[in-house]
């Protein structure tokens, strides 16, 4: 949580407390959980950071970065009923810390000197991949102790089985029955529209049931995206004209010496990647591939 009077969001804030968007059904849960946020009901908690951020988050999160008509309701019509706080086991909570601390140690190391990324494999002439990542990080929250690692809020939307095993178990890269867009990992986004989506089951051929209330679920958390390679047409498709054609990094392993993948992604053609980060344009949605 956020220090009394501070600005600053802790490192030791919970970045493995993942927070449902929507509620879930009380006999299917066997994890400790808190309700932080149920409309106008919230009231003033040890959570109001978190909250605030998640609130934000949702709300800027149509396609487009397009805000709905107030700020709990998405243009798609997805609402925003209620945010919980899901406690994790304090060894899972102190792996993170752990992991994240060994990031920013190696950053700041001789092995990979300074905040740089390595240099990006096939260059990256046009200046693409360099404006992609400069809105990633636009993301960023503002760090507290750490030298060169970020943290920054994604959301992931999936059915609510998923959710219940994730907030139990914590999350994992597990086989892929499709072969994954961008490379294989765990994706997320900082759109929630476009996680909502995904909560609903459309991009499948059956959808995620709701919940009694007629509520679907997302995820949110905090991530340390480490070393990222910001995905454009060049070099990672091998037909960049083609705006339909699959890129380059589909199924494949993620990129050697990087932690995660990031793309701007284009509805009208198929969620491929699009560029355009160069010159300004604001993408419909967003999808982060982590370790």
């Amino acid at each position: 949580s956020s220090s009394p009077g501070g600005d600053l969001l802790s490192t030791a804030a919970g970045p493995l407390t993942h927070y449902n968007s929507q509620c879930q059904d009380a006999r299917r849960r066997c994890y400790s959980s808190l309700d932080i946020w149920c409309g106008a009901t919230f009231t003033v908690s040890p959570f109001g950071e978190e909250v605030e951020m998640l609130r934000k988050l949702w709300a800027k999160g149509g396609r487009g970065r397009q805000e709905g008509p107030d700020q709990e309701t998405l243009p798609m019509g997805f609402r925003l009923t209620r945010i919980e706080a899901i406690d994790v086991p304090a060894s899972d909570r102190q792996a993170f810390y752990n992991l994240v601390e060994q990031m920013d140690s190696r950053r700041s190391s001789g092995a990979i000197p300074g905040p740089f990324n390595p240099v990006y494999p096939g260059g990256d002439r046009t200046g693409e991949k360099a404006a992609v990542f400069a809105q990633l990080r636009a993301r960023f929250l503002p760090r507290d102790k750490l030298q060169n690692q970020n943290i920054m809020l994604a959301l992931h939307g999936c059915s609510h089985e998923v959710s219940d095993s994730v907030c139990r178990d914590g999350f994992a890269v597990v086989p892929y029955r499709d072969e994954p867009w961008f490379g294989r990992g765990l994706y997320l986004t900082t759109y929630a529209e476009y996680a909502c989506r995904y909560a609903t089951g459309e991009f499948k051929e059956q959808r995620n049931p709701p919940n009694s209330a007629g509520e679907h679920v997302l995820i949110a958390a905090f991530v340390a995206p480490g070393m990222v390679y910001p995905v454009s047409r060049k070099p990672d498709y091998t037909r960049p004209s083609n705006l339909t054609s699959s890129s380059k990094l589909k199924d494949r392993a993620l990129q050697p010496q990087f932690n995660s993948h990031y793309a701007f992604v284009s509805a009208a053609h198929n969620y491929e990647c699009m560029d355009g980060a160069r010159d300004g344009t604001v993408m419909d949605y967003d999808e982060l591939v982590c370790e």
